[in-house]
């Protein structure tokens, strides 16, 4: 006799996961009432409810929202969220999705690069998860040339507070040190990371671009540009070509 045991899950996170809101709108849909777990009515947005239970919002049933992909090149000037509460212009902006969209992790508003927007949350969170080991390759333009020493501080790891970034790959790609370029790539997303490992060094980041995450590259996208991708094509180059 085999017992099945079904997962539970947070209910804010369970909602996130059938794309049809973030967490943070999850919490405020509890909050006010709006949802409901089977016949109940669920007012704590921290509650763990069973994976397959019927989930309501507005007393309509929410069904699992078809999974969609764009790879964007986002331009400097655009805050990567929804929506913004000083009035800046979003990276949704560029694209205007009819539907939730969330971005795979982060790129400062003065950063440009490979971003991806999803409705999975799946592939959000193996994306993020360092054990994955999904290189992010960045281009950063530095004030000064490095030494070799400090190269290799970059790629065995550096201290930033209590944690010692994990080893990283690094290639220079100018050695002029008026137009110092290094390529960094590094399998973790910690806030400000790049800058922070840079910034170590007693250096500073005069410019900075993602160019790849994994095997997934802009494909000659110029920036504000974007294209969808296939399901398919994107766990490809994410998690089977993580050497690229």
């Amino acid at each position: 006799m085999f017992i099945i045991c079904m997962k539970k899950v947070m209910l804010t996170r369970l909602l996130s996961k059938k794309g049809v809101c973030s967490r943070k709108e999850a919490v405020q849909f509890i909050k006010t009432g709006r949802v409901r777990v089977g016949n109940r009515v669920i007012k704590d947005p921290f509650v763990f409810v069973f994976e397959d239970e019927k989930l309501y919002l507005d007393d309509s049933l929410v069904k699992v929202i078809k999974k969609v992909y764009f790879v964007l090149n986002k331009p400097e000037g655009y805050v990567v969220s929804n929506k913004d509460d000083l009035g800046r212009k979003t990276v949704l902006d560029l694209i205007k999705f009819k539907g939730h969209l969330f971005a795979v992790g982060r790129l400062d508003i003065d950063v440009s690069g490979l971003l991806i927007l999803t409705n999975d949350t799946q592939l959000c969170e193996g994306v993020l998860d360092p054990s994955e080991k999904v290189i992010k390759k960045y281009h950063v333009k530095i004030d000064r040339g490095l030494s070799k020493v400090e190269v290799k501080k970059l790629k065995s790891g550096v201290l930033i507070g209590k944690h010692k970034t994990k080893p990283a790959f690094v290639r220079i790609i100018n050695f002029d040190p008026k137009n110092y370029w290094i390529e960094l790539g590094i399998c973790e997303g910690k806030f400000h990371q790049v800058k922070k490992m840079v910034t170590k060094l007693g250096a500073k980041v005069l410019d900075l671009n993602r160019v790849s995450i994994g095997g997934l590259h802009m494909s000659g996208l110029k920036k504000g540009e974007f294209k969808k991708i296939s399901e398919e094509e994107i766990y490809m180059r994410l998690f089977c070509s993580k050497k690229s």
